[in-house]
């Protein structure tokens, strides 16, 4: 007797953290469960036995708008800080109907990877939010309504990555809002799996918090305050704590009036700069990478 069940294009995904709505997903991957096969060799048998041990929950990773639900946010923030929420939820797969397909549940998630899209003023494609987390536990469940097209308290805005405003102390705006880049910038937590006795599920406990270097890229043209500082800073060692400076990044929603996302990049201290090789008759304006080390970021506000 033939199946009366059809195949369906997937096409849309959402996701609830905490049973609170918070927005459509861009791209989702991850998510899976397995078990660790484990080898036992007997003296009496050629074969090797096999039998699966301890399960392992693979983690989450999605891209998604800089616009989403409150509990995504204080996730983010929370992570930035080192107070390091768990959060429990949901992601749905739904069809072109936006039927739901079917449901993957997650229990007391921890962030490991949060990185923000960067800037770039020749861009002509969207850019994401990418975040990676990692669940004590996953369940999938036969899915059932419909998924909704927006978070419950905010409206999903598109980011372009050229629209962004960079700012560094001590160097004026005339000339950082020459900056022609910057790079994405990516904060890793570390999460430690804690096995216990004969239990097949494992605990999950946050460690250490790695903030990256930024790096922005600006025509040779306007980059004297940033080499300024380099010559200061780096070749004259005048590079003790009061030297160190603060920033931050603004991304713009499309009409260049709204604010998507604030970041405030604390305790930097530049140690590179490196200019475009040099090439004969090349058709292109000169431009130079500055790369600054940071102790910490934090988010200043959502849109």
């Amino acid at each position: 007797m033939a199946s009366d069940k059809r195949s369906y294009t997937s096409a849309n995904f959402s996701l609830d953290l905490d049973s609170f709505k918070c927005g459509i997903l861009q791209k989702c991957e991850g998510g899976d469960v397995e078990a660790a096969v484990v080898n036992v060799a007997r003296a009496d048998q050629y074969t090797v036995m096999k039998h699966v041990g301890n399960l392992k929950y693979n983690d989450f990773k999605v891209q998604c708008s800089l616009a989403m639900g409150k509990p995504l946010q204080d996730w983010i923030d929370s992570s930035l800080n080192m107070k390091y929420l768990r959060k429990s939820g949901a992601i749905h797969a739904a069809d072109f109907n936006r039927d739901v397909r079917y449901t993957r549940h997650f229990s007391d998630g921890l962030l490991s990877d949060i990185t923000f899209p960067g800037g770039d003023g020749s861009a002509k494609d969207a850019a994401y939010l990418n975040l990676t987390w990692s669940p004590e536990k996953i369940w999938n469940t036969t899915g059932s309504g419909k998924i909704e097209t927006a978070p419950t308290d905010v409206k999903q805005k598109v980011y372009m990555p050229s629209n962004f405003e960079v700012t560094v102390d001590g160097v004026g705006k005339d000339f950082t809002k020459m900056i022609a880049k910057f790079d994405a910038i990516t904060c890793k937590q570390k999460n430690v799996r804690d096995d216990v006795g004969i239990m097949r599920d494992s605990n999950l406990e946050p460690s250490s918090m790695e903030f990256p270097n930024f790096s922005v890229t600006i025509s040779e043209e306007m980059s004297a305050p940033f080499w300024t500082w380099h010559e200061d800073f780096v070749i004259k060692g005048n590079n003790d704590e009061t030297k160190h400076r603060n920033g931050s990044v603004v991304y713009k929603s499309t009409n260049l009036k709204d604010d998507l996302l604030t970041l405030n990049l604390h305790t930097m201290g530049i140690f590179k700069g490196t200019p475009d090789a040099l090439e004969n008759a090349k058709d292109a304006v000169r431009r130079v990478k500055f790369d600054m080390y940071l102790e910490q970021i934090t988010v200043g506000k959502w849109g």
